[in-house]
């Protein structure tokens, strides 16, 4: 190889290198915005306590109870005793009379509370995890067991935990409040 064949070797392997580079730098980029999208500081889960949906459960089952005792369960995720693991602090969860579903109950809803002038709906696209009926209704039903129960809560915590791609490639913000939706809701104490 004469000086100028060696020389354009080197120029093509430094411009190779730096393509390999700045395609890496690209993509790390695209992945960190991607996943950077915003996801909820807080999270509601709505669950139908209406007689219809709870004589779906069986015995002395009941969804809400079961994820107060996941709360209970999972609220220490480090271990050191405190209690303040972020993803579960930052999911409340509220009982409603009906969610006029009665078919399928007993239903929850997800619902992102960061937003103080308004409460969205999020619903999960991938088949996996909310079929077509629920994504429709913007709910999940059939909760009359506690794998079922363990399931949306996991998915709560995955969205706030910001960490599971499936989770975060699958779930949407339909942007529809949740304050219009004809859930029967308790009266507030004043």
């Amino acid at each position: 190889m004469n000086t100028s064949q060696t020389d354009a070797f080197y120029t093509n392997m430094v411009l190779l290198v730096w393509t390999a580079m700045l395609a890496l730098l690209l993509s790390q980029s695209y992945l960190t915005n991607a996943l950077s999208s915003p996801t909820p500081s807080s999270i509601r889960i709505r669950i139908c306590n209406g007689s219809s949906c709870e004589s779906k459960c069986r015995g002395a089952f009941s969804p809400l109870k079961t994820l107060e005792q996941l709360r209970r369960e999972h609220g220490d995720s480090d271990g050191n005793g405190d209690g303040d693991d972020h993803a579960i602090s930052d999911i409340e969860f509220e009982e409603t009379y009906c969610m006029n579903q009665c078919k399928r109950g007993p239903n929850a809803r997800i619902i992102d509370t960061s937003d103080d002038d308004c409460d969205s709906l999020l619903i999960f696209e991938d088949p996996l995890h909310m079929n077509d009926t629920e994504q429709k209704r913007k709910s999940f039903q059939g909760l009359t067991n506690e794998n079922r129960v363990k399931f949306v809560w996991g998915l709560a915590r995955g969205v706030l935990d910001a960490k599971d791609e499936d989770i975060l490639s699958s779930f949407k913000d339909t942007g529809a409040s949740a304050s219009k939706l004809s859930d029967i809701m308790p009266q507030k104490k004043s």
